[in-house]
């Protein structure tokens, strides 16, 4: 407890405070074929949401991972049965899945395997989405000249109420390279004015 109120006072001093309105974001990334790393996995964002709740941050970005091994209804599998579990006792943290741009056997490559995540999950109340710009771009989306059906998909797929947080991004890819190289903003192909 004397950990948890010197942190909250961190958090306050650095402007990025609980009590503000605005909610520090926390990442993670779950999905593993091996059973003892799978429930070590699951226990530690139990305890990362919990932690989250006790310093009043209200969102955990979470890289839904890669299913190295498994076929990809299995690692989908994993991470839905992985939420349902740690959902259960989640309070006030939404955990945002987060875009992926789809290099090798990562889940989450595109709005529709989102989707499929959200819809398995009992408690999906408490999922939200972050999108990531180099991800998405990566993944194939071309935000640059089509920003505005991009947004439209997002929207019909997955819907804006899910978006939670956006990880603003540049990268060093062409579109759909699946290769999730991110760049600094402005240096990349998506470039300052599509970013701005």
């Amino acid at each position: 407890l004397k950990h948890i109120e010197r942190c909250r006072v961190i958090l306050h001093v650095v402007d990025m405070g609980a009590n503000d309105g605005r909610d520090p974001l926390e990442d993670y990334e779950i999905i593993n074929k091996e059973l003892e790393k799978y429930r070590f996995s699951i226990s530690f964002l139990t305890d990362e949401i919990k932690r989250c709740e006790a310093l009043g941050i209200k969102k955990i970005v979470l890289h839904p991972g890669s299913g190295v091994g498994l076929e990809s209804i299995d690692a989908l599998k994993n991470i839905i049965y992985a939420l349902n579990m740690v959902l259960e006792n989640a309070k006030s943290v939404v955990i945002c899945l987060e875009t992926m741009a789809g290099k090798g056997s990562e889940v989450g490559r595109s709005f529709e395997e989102i989707r499929a995540i959200i819809d398995k999950v009992e408690l999906n109340d408490k999922l939200g989405v972050c999108l990531d710009t180099c991800h998405i771009w990566d993944g194939g989306y071309d935000i640059v000249n089509k920003l505005d059906e991009v947004i439209e998909e997002f929207d019909r797929v997955i819907g804006l109420d899910r978006l939670k947080a956006i990880h603003l991004n540049d990268t060093m890819n062409e579109l759909g390279a699946h290769k999730d190289r991110h760049e600094k903003i402005g240096d990349g192909h998506l470039g300052i004015e599509a970013i701005t």
